[in-house]
């Protein structure tokens, strides 16, 4: 069977996305989840990590801020082109994009990589929410992602089949989608030579406001009915509602709908059309499916 892995990003972001991922851990409802390493509920996060050691802990690279309201600095100290003036890293991905030196960048990787490390966190997988990777810039720093994905065996999320790039791009970015596609191939040969394994399909919509419940649950189960891919990643930013998550998160609504979505009944019918696992046995391809089964 194909296999399925269901993730929940942005652990670590504020206490309300931290409890959220500790509970549908709980419930079976994820595969997965990724860690922010520098966010302000990071060490939180890392509690919740320590006492449900079977939890798969992914690690979220952050070279910039998610919102202009968050103060995030860089764990290495050598790293001047990725900050602003105030040593914060920037906010806006296109100005961290215009300033950043890739000696700089692939140090914080690094630095990043460390420190959830040196946690007792042995990540599973790797991925990046910098828009910049699905712009199709040469700006992008795929090759320094790579290069630290592959000298610590770590997947990346990354969509290897060129067919279903729209899955896993908002509206803002699919003006990017030729561009993108362009250079995906260059991509690709580039993570294949560093022997880095990806997922062919990656379906979000991570950025994209849907109207209702209605509309974002028909956008996933549509998209997961046909199972078009040895190894695909459904991406969700699940929060319960609360009032710090209302301040610390604009599209906290959405959020709140994708923490429903992951124990609708509707969403798990669809999934059983997998093999459901974590990322750390998606690539395993000499493993029975009974051990890879994780629901």
């Amino acid at each position: 069977m194909n296999r399925l892995m269901i993730t929940a990003d942005n652990f670590g972001l504020c206490l309300t996305a931290n409890e959220t991922i500790e509970r549908l851990f709980n419930l079976g409802a994820i595969t997965g989840t990724s860690l922010i390493p520098i966010a302000e509920y990071t060490d939180h996060a890392i509690a919740i990590a320590s006492r449900n050691r079977q939890i798969k802990v992914g690690l979220q690279w952050a070279l910039h801020a998610l919102t202009t309201a968050q103060k995030w600095k860089p764990l290495c100290s050598l790293v001047p082109s990725i900050c602003d003036e105030n040593g914060y890293l920037y906010t806006d991905a296109r100005v961290f994009a215009a300033h950043a030196a890739a000696e700089d960048v692939l140090l914080e990787l690094q630095a990043q990589y460390a420190a959830v490390v040196s946690n007792g966190i042995t990540p599973t997988h790797a991925i990046s929410k910098q828009g910049m990777i699905y712009t199709g810039s040469h700006r992008n720093f795929l090759l320094e992602y790579f290069m630290v994905s592959s000298g610590n065996h770590l997947p990346f999320r990354y969509p290897q089949n060129i067919e279903h790039l729209s899955d896993c791009m908002s509206v803002e970015l699919i003006e990017y989608i030729e561009a993108f596609s362009m250079n995906h191939q260059s991509a690709i040969e580039s993570a294949w030579l560093f022997n880095v394994k990806m997922p062919e399909r990656v379906i979000s919509r991570i950025g994209t406001t849907m109207e209702s419940y209605k509309q974002l649950k028909h956008f996933y189960l549509t998209l997961l009915e046909t199972p078009l891919a040895a190894v695909t990643e459904v991406v969700l930013d699940p929060m319960f509602v609360s009032e710090e998550g209302k301040q610390t998160c604009k599209d906290w609504q959405q959020r709140s709908w994708e923490a429903r979505l992951l124990t609708d009944p509707d969403f798990l019918s669809v999934c059983e059309a997998y093999t459901v696992c974590s990322y750390d046995k998606a690539f395993s391809p000499s493993l029975p499916e009974a051990e890879l089964q994780t629901w």
